[in-house]
């Protein structure tokens, strides 16, 4: 179970790729309507995601109050079982999950590595921007290889 604010809600690319890698369901987003909308604030930034298969229901609690927050809580109430309750992602929508994080990794090797070309050349400075879009770059490069592996494990 994720509860919080996540400064990303529905209809924005990242946050449907993150419900879709873990298995996880909005609980303010049912049937494709908004339960918990915050009509001051939209996109609803704050969630209250569980495993699909789990019975409960979000809904908005605080409207902004501006020395609380400055969005509107949510809160839902959970059944005993929660603690046992397991993510089950669908396998096709976490392929396309691990397939779009693949190809925004790649996306983004080749923005440093353009940026490296561009800045490199500057004594001293690009030593160290050089050092700093290699060392990027390797942890993206570690991020795709997971995200392949994680693919080839699927089970379609």
């Amino acid at each position: 179970v994720i509860l919080g604010d996540l400064n990303s809600g529905n209809g924005d690319g990242e946050y449907d790729v993150f419900l879709d890698l873990v298995g996880l369901r909005d609980l303010c987003r049912a049937e494709g309507r908004e339960r918990c909308a915050d009509p001051e604030h939209t996109p609803r930034i704050d969630h209250v995601l569980v495993p699909g298969d789990l019975a409960a229901a979000g809904r908005r609690v605080l409207d902004a109050e501006p020395r609380l927050s400055d969005h509107a809580g949510i809160a839902a109430d959970l059944p005993r079982g929660v603690m046992s309750a397991r993510a089950r992602p669908d396998p096709k929508r976490r392929d396309a999950a691990l397939r779009f994080i693949e190809e925004e990794a790649g996306a983004a090797i080749a923005r440093l590595a353009e940026r490296k070309r561009g800045g490199a050349w500057v004594p001293l400075y690009g030593a160290f921007i050089a050092a700093r879009y290699d060392r990027q770059a390797a942890r993206l490069s570690s991020i795709r290889e997971r995200a392949a592996t994680a693919r080839a494990a699927l089970k379609l």
